[in-house]
């Protein structure tokens, strides 16, 4: 997202640090909107109601229920919640992942000291 995009282009320490605090919660918040039973089930209803759909409807309809199932909404019990484990653990490796990215990119630097290794560019 927005937050995101501006964690990568202009990170610094005070917004990293705040960039991974608060994301577990988002991850929750989102993990939750993605395993909402009554969205789920409205979704469903829609496909397979008798209002008529055009195929760009339908496809949106489709996209969800699948990004709802992917997201975990028809688990239960201890397989929920070892997913929405795996899910938080996924979301701070890939954080982790990108800050080490942006560390190794702002460190590099290249001197060029003979212009032949220019040639072409």
């Amino acid at each position: 997202g927005v937050v995101g995009h501006l964690n990568g282009v202009k990170n610094n320490d005070a917004l990293r640090k705040a960039y991974e605090e608060s994301q577990p919660l988002v991850v929750q918040i989102m993990t939750r909107v993605a395993q909402s039973k009554p969205v789920f089930n409205g979704l469903k209803a829609l496909q397979t109601g008798a209002s008529p759909l055009d195929g760009p409807q339908l496809r949106i309809l489709d996209s969800g229920v699948k990004g709802a199932r992917l997201g975990g909404v028809e688990l239960e019990g201890e397989d929920k919640e070892h997913f929405n484990q795996m899910v938080m653990k996924s979301a701070m490796l890939a954080q982790k992942f990108a800050n080490n990215v942006l560390d190794a990119t702002k460190a590099f630097s290249l001197t060029v000291t003979d212009r032949s290794h220019m040639d072409g560019v």
